[in-house]
């Protein structure tokens, strides 16, 4: 790609041959290029806490949710309710293009389309 082609922010798969990876079959692994306004879209492959997952091993924290900390009681039952709230669910994240540590931020929305924030704070556990 020539340098400055690339002035939008795109959300690919990559497809992968399964054979180098775990052998079951072409595996589809999210990028993310660089800025702002992607949106990632998948099924959860992972719960951090209560406001941290994964989708395809792509780690999102919540811009519009706070959560207690992992470690406290209130940690570990907002991490729960994260499980049941988003398991087994296809989730449409808008990313900011900005990162805190190893994770995109964003705002997330499940299939059937209630947001994530709103799901988590009507259980009384995260602002």
């Amino acid at each position: 790609m020539a340098q400055g082609a690339h002035t939008g922010v795109s959300l690919d798969t990559l497809r992968l041959s399964a054979d180098k990876l775990s052998g079951d079959g072409p595996v589809d692994v999210p990028f993310i290029a660089p800025g702002g306004d992607a949106v990632l879209t998948g099924r959860v492959s992972h719960i951090r806490d209560g406001d941290t997952l994964e989708i395809g091993g792509v780690p999102v924290r919540f811009t519009d949710l706070d959560c207690p900390e992992l470690g406290t009681s209130a940690g570990e039952t907002a991490k729960q309710h994260l499980v049941r709230a988003a398991r087994g669910r296809a989730l449409s994240c808008r990313l900011t293009g900005e990162m805190s540590y190893d994770r995109h931020l964003g705002a997330c929305t499940r299939d059937d389309g209630r947001r994530i924030r709103d799901a988590m704070r009507s259980k009384g556990i995260c602002s």
